[in-house]
């Protein structure tokens, strides 16, 4: 059997693994404008396998502030679990727990390429769970024809559960970069597993996507200094 580890990839890229190294996790990245949570240093893992007890411990390890787990309540779909943290600074923080269990049809040298997932907003804790939450379920439906990696756009999320007062209507992908230059992943005998981030956008801003790509709307709103955690914006 081939053995297994864990490590962190580069944040402009999805790259094969690398030996994770220490670093200072605690600032906020060019389109987090505001103070985000404080951001845990990814720990090496050792597992042949990661049941859904391991990967919520992992999460946990990710992140600052005390985790409470939720689960989706619902007849039909996917059964979304939920990881939401409390934190000091008024930012809500949500994350997919064993969404690493979705294919969304990415390999990378024989290995299964599969994600976690996470957003960040001044919006209130239920309002991000919901977007997570429709993210999944929309990426369960798509069957592997829309690919959780970055610059992946996922049109109409916040259209589809966001109150109206919210202005974002649109979700997109990105390699996080809470984390510094560093990516956290684990490497189990088929699958690879690497953290995402999920921005939300507006019309604007994805008509600028679709138009120029996504990077180059990154690269325009940290120019103009956007406030991504801003969903009114």
């Amino acid at each position: 059997m081939a053995g297994s580890g864990a490590g962190v990839g580069t944040a402009g890229g999805w790259v094969q693994p690398q030996p994770a190294s220490r670093m200072s996790c605690r600032r906020a990245p060019p389109h987090h404008r505001r103070a985000a949570p404080r951001f845990r240093v990814p720990r090496n893992l050792r597992k042949y396998a990661m049941d859904i007890h391991e990967t919520a411990a992992w999460i946990d390890g990710l992140f600052d502030g005390e985790m409470s787990l939720h689960e989706a309540k619902r007849e039909e779909g996917y059964p979304t679990i939920l990881a939401t943290f409390e934190t000091e600074e008024q930012i809500s923080l949500c994350s997919t727990i064993g969404f690493n269990e979705v294919d969304t049809g990415l390999e990378s040298g024989g290995l299964d390429v599969r994600c976690e997932f996470f957003t960040i907003t001044e919006a209130s804790q239920s309002d991000a769970m919901h977007v997570v939450d429709a993210t999944v379920q929309t990426l369960v439906q798509a069957n592997g024809t829309l690919h959780a990696q970055p610059d992946t756009i996922i049109p109409g999320i916040g259209l589809a559960v966001l109150p109206e007062h919210l202005t974002v209507c649109h979700g997109l992908f990105v390699a996080p970069e809470v984390w510094g230059p560093s990516v956290p992943q684990f490497i189990e005998e088929d699958r690879w597993t690497l953290m995402l981030e999920l921005l939300l956008i507006t019309e604007d801003e994805f008509n600028y996507a679709v138009t120029y790509g996504a990077r180059d709307l990154l690269d325009e709103l940290e120019k103009t200094g956007v406030n991504l955690l801003d969903w009114q914006r």
